[in-house]
């Protein structure tokens, strides 16, 4: 995969992993070719564990980790990256799923942070664990149905990326 996100749109991209190791190779990928110029909302803690240990590149991206119970100032603070340009990484809408404790308000800060990130012509990325379902895509675990914020993508065992179309990964 290019480490260069110039191939995504601006505003929301939904990457969808089959796996979280997967998702956090993608998700290291984009953050090492934005460099300084990346914040990642690490809600998972594997990126974040894994530059601890020195076993993933730290490209001078802002890694911020939220304390329990503090989703609500950290998703705005990359609300607010966004609007000011910056390359947004929210790992993961699984980990937003889960702390929000509403699918509603979970997929309003994605679409607020789409918005935000559409506006300044900057670029998000939300990273998930999903699988195909019903004709739509769901985290994995969990079964949140994926908010439709702006082009989606699948990454597949390969590392190649797909657009989806229809509910079907196509090779770009």
């Amino acid at each position: 995969m290019d480490k260069n996100p110039a191939r995504f749109e601006d505003g929301a991209n939904v990457l969808l992993c089959h796996d979280a190791f997967a998702k956090q190779w993608v998700a290291a990928r984009i953050a090492e070719g934005a460099g300084p110029a990346a914040h990642y909302l690490d809600l998972d803690m594997l990126y974040s564990g894994y530059v601890e240990a020195g076993l993933a590149p730290a490209p001078g991206a802002r890694v911020v980790v939220p304390d329990p119970g503090m989703l609500r100032p950290a998703l705005l603070g990359a609300v607010e990256a966004a609007g000011r340009g910056m390359t947004v990484i929210l790992d993961s809408l699984n980990g937003i799923h889960a702390e929000a404790g509403s699918g509603m308000a979970a997929d309003s800060y994605v679409m607020l942070l789409a918005m935000a990130a559409r506006s300044s012509g900057s670029r998000a990325f939300v990273m998930a664990v999903a699988r195909e379902s019903g004709g739509g895509w769901v985290t994995r675990p969990g079964g949140a149905r994926v908010p439709e914020a702006g082009a989606a993508f699948f990454v597949d065992a390969g590392r190649r990326v797909g657009r989806l179309g229809e509910g079907r990964a196509s090779r770009i």
